[in-house]
C-alpha cells in the first residue's frame, strides 16, 4: 500500500512539473503557535442609514476601498461612496439606458481611485473618475453574462463568467456534472478578449415533480480574488481545500497550495424536499467559502465554525505557506485592508450597519508586524 502511495505521489509531482506548476502541501497546524484564538478587534467606525433620505441599506455587500481610502458599497440600485471617515459622498447608480446609466443589475471594480461599473444586462462598461465624472463608456458585443468583475490589470479588465450550459447538460437531472467557469481578460473597449482559464465547477439541475418548474445551481462555485496589482488571481473551485494561483501575464496556473483540513459535514444534506428532483447535496461543505488578499497575505474563510458560530480564517503567504489561523465573528468578513476589517452587521432592532474594526491582535502575521 505504501509503495502504491509513493508511486501515485511521484506521478502527481511529475505531472505538475510538466505543467510548470508547484504544489505546496501544508500540515494541519500553521507556523504561528497562537493558532485557533479569537482575533482581537476594536471598533473604530460604523455607518448606518438612520435618519438618511439620500441612501438606504437593504442588502449591502461587495465593499471595496480605493487608494485614497474611500469606501464603496454596493446595494440595491445603489453604488455608495463614503469618505475614509464614513461620511456619505455620492451614489453613482443611475437607472436608465442613457449615457452613464444602468439598466438594472450591475457589477463594479476599483482601480486606484477610479470606478468601473459593468451593466449586467446591457453589456457595457462605465469608467468614472474619483469625482464621479464619466471618463469613458464602451458597449461590449456578445460579451454574455458575467458573474463578477475582478479588477483592472494594466489597461485590461478581468471578469469571471459562469459556465454556458449546452442543451444536453440542461437536461441532466439526478446527478452532479462539471461545467467550466471562465476567467477572461478584456480590453477596456471590449474589442479584444481572451480566456485565461476555464475551471470546472460542480453543477446540478432540478425539476419540481408534477410541474414544469425547473432550475439549477452550483455546488462548488468558483471563488476568485486578485492581488493588489491584479497580476495574480487566487482561485478555489472544488469541494476540497485547494487554492490555485493564476498568473495573468502568462495565462496559466503557476502555483497551487493546500493544507490538511478536517472537513465539515453538510448539516442541510437531509432537508431537501423530495418533490425536487435533484441530486443529494454533498456529504461535506465546501472547505473554502471565500478568499481575501491583504497586503501580501492570503486570508481564507473556511467552513469551520466554533460552538458560538465564529468562522475560522487561515492565513498564507504568497508562496502558499500556512502561517496562521484564528476565529472572527459570526458574520463573514466583508473586506480586509491592512489592519482594518469591515463587517455588515445588524443591531438588536434589525438595523444594518457597516462596521470598521482595527486589528489589535499582537500575534497576527501582517505586513509591518
Amino acid at each position: 500500500m505504501k509503495r502504491i502511495f509513493l508511486v501515485c505521489l511521484f506521478m502527481l509531482s511529475f505531472f505538475f512539473h510538466l505543467c510548470g506548476q508547484t504544489v505546496v502541501e501544508n500540515p494541519k497546524k500553521p507556523k504561528n503557535p497562537k493558532t485557533g484564538r479569537i482575533l482581537k478587534l476594536k471598533e473604530v467606525m460604523s455607518i448606518t442609514d438612520k435618519g438618511r433620505d439620500d441612501y438606504f441599506f437593504k442588502r449591502p455587500g461587495h465593499l471595496r476601498i480605493t487608494a485614497d481610502g474611500s469606501l464603496y458599497i454596493k446595494d440595491k440600485e445603489q453604488l455608495l461612496k463614503f469618505s475614509p471617515d464614513g461620511q456619505f459622498i455620492m451614489n453613482l447608480y443611475q437607472k436608465g439606458q442613457g449615457p452613464g446609466e444602468i439598466t438594472s443589475h450591475f457589477l463594479f471594480a476599483l482601480h486606484h481611485n477610479d470606478v468601473f461599473i459593468w451593466d449586467f444586462m446591457d453589456y457595457h462598461l462605465i469608467h468614472y473618475d474619483s469625482g464621479g465624472r464619466i471618463v469613458e463608456e464602451h458597449h461590449f458585443e456578445n460579451a454574455g453574462n458575467m458573474r463578477s468583475v475582478l479588477s483592472l490589470y494594466k489597461d485590461f479588465i478581468l471578469f469571471v463568467k459562469p459556465a454556458y450550459l449546452t442543451a444536453e447538460k440542461i437536461k441532466i437531472t439526478g446527478k452532479m456534472f462539471d461545467a467550466d467557469c471562465e476567467i477572461l481578460i478584456f480590453s477596456k473597449s471590449g474589442e479584444s478578449r481572451k480566456v485565461l482559464a476555464a475551471l470546472p465547477e460542480k453543477r446540478y439541475n432540478f425539476r419540481l415533480k408534477g410541474t414544469a418548474a425547473a432550475g439549477g445551481g452550483t455546488a462548488t462555485p468558483l471563488v476568485a480574488t486578485p492581488n493588489d496589482d491584479a497580476s495574480k488571481i487566487y482561485v478555489s473551485h472544488s469541494e476540497e481545500y485547494m487554492i490555485k494561483v493564476l498568473d495573468v501575464k502568462q495565462g496559466k496556473i503557476v502555483l497551487s497550495f493546500t493544507r490538511e483540513y478536517p472537513r465539515v459535514e453538510n448539516k442541510f444534506r437531509k432537508k431537501i424536499n423530495p418533490r425536487f428532483q435533484m441530486p443529494p447535496l454533498p456529504k461535506y461543505q465546501n472547505d473554502i467559502r471565500d478568499i481575501y488578499f491583504n497586503e501580501g497575505f492570503i486570508w481564507v474563510l473556511t467552513s469551520t465554525q466554533d460552538k458560538n458560530g465564529r468562522y475560522l480564517y487561515d492565513v498564507f503567504d504568497i508562496d502558499g505557506r500556512y502561517l496562521d489561523c484564528f476565529y472572527l465573528q459570526e458574520e463573514p468578513l466583508a473586506l480586509v485592508k491592512g489592519k482594518y476589517l469591515f463587517f455588515v452587521e445588524e443591531d438588536a432592532d434589525g438595523n444594518i450597519r457597516i462596521v470598521k474594526y482595527e486589528n489589535i491582535d499582537p500575534f497576527l502575521y501582517i505586513k509591518g508586524r
